[in-house]
C-alpha cells in the first residue's frame, strides 16, 4: 500500500497547484479512504493490485463527470465522491475478492477466475473491471507492472511520462502479449500510436 499512498501524495501535490478545490477535496478523500482500509487486509502484492484498479475506476468515473459537466452542465462529481465508502458495491466485491483469496491459497487460480467472470448490475457494468489473465501478462520494469492506461490512446490520468499515480511503471515495452494488445483495443480505446503494431 506504501506506493498507492506515494502515487496519492504525488497527486494530492499537482493537484493542489493545478486543480480547483472541488477536485482537491476529491483527491483528499480518496487519499483518507486508502488510509481508513490498510489495515482492512492482507496487503500482498495480488491484493494491491486489485484495490489499485477499484480506486483506478473511481478516478475514472471522475474524469467521466467532468467530461459529463463540460457538455451538460450537469454536476455529478459528488457522486463519484460518495463511491470512497465501503458500501460501494465495486468495493465490497473486491474486498471480498481479497478475503476470499488469502483465505484459500489453494484455490488463488480459480478465485481469479471466478471474479473475473462475476455478475454486476447494468449501474456497475459501465466500470470494467481487468481481468486477472491481462494484468499477470502485462510487462514490468525493475519490478513494476507497466500502467496499463499508459499503453492506450488516451493515456494515464497522471500525465507524466515516468510516475504513475497508482505506483505501476509508465515505459514503452519491448514486447506486448497478443492478450494484453486485443484487450486494450477492445476495451480502452486503443493501442497508443507509438508502440509498433506487430512486437
Amino acid at each position: 500500500m506504501a506506493e498507492l499512498f506515494e502515487a496519492f501524495s504525488l497527486l494530492q501535490a499537482f493537484g493542489m497547484r493545478f486543480y480547483n478545490a472541488t477536485t482537491q477535496a476529491f483527491i483528499t478523500a480518496a487519499m483518507g479512504f486508502a488510509a481508513t482500509i490498510t489495515g482492512m487486509g492482507m496487503w500482498n502484492e495480488s491484493a494491491v493490485d486489485l484495490i489499485t484498479f477499484w480506486f483506478d475506476g473511481v478516478l475514472d468515473d471522475y474524469l467521466r463527470a467532468i467530461e459529463e459537466m463540460v457538455v451538460s452542465g450537469v454536476d455529478n462529481r459528488d457522486n463519484v465522491r460518495q463511491r470512497l465508502t465501503k458500501s460501494d458495491p465495486d468495493f465490497f466485491n473486491t474486498m471480498h475478492s481479497i478475503h476470499s483469496e488469502a483465505s484459500a491459497p489453494a484455490a488463488k487460480d480459480q478465485g481469479r477466475s471466478d471474479r473475473s467472470a462475476t455478475k454486476r448490475s447494468p449501474a456497475e457494468s459501465k466500470r470494467t473491471r481487468v481481468p486477472q489473465d491481462i494484468i499477470a501478462a502485462l510487462p514490468s520494469q525493475n519490478g513494476k507492472s507497466v500502467c496499463l492506461k499508459f499503453l492506450t490512446r488516451a493515456g494515464c490520468p497522471s500525465r507524466s511520462p515516468e510516475r504513475c499515480m497508482f505506483g505501476r511503471a509508465h515505459f514503452i515495452p519491448e514486447k506486448l502479449e497478443p492478450v494484453v494488445r486485443q484487450y486494450i483495443n477492445d476495451n480502452m480505446g486503443g493501442i497508443r500510436r507509438d508502440i509498433p503494431p506487430d512486437q
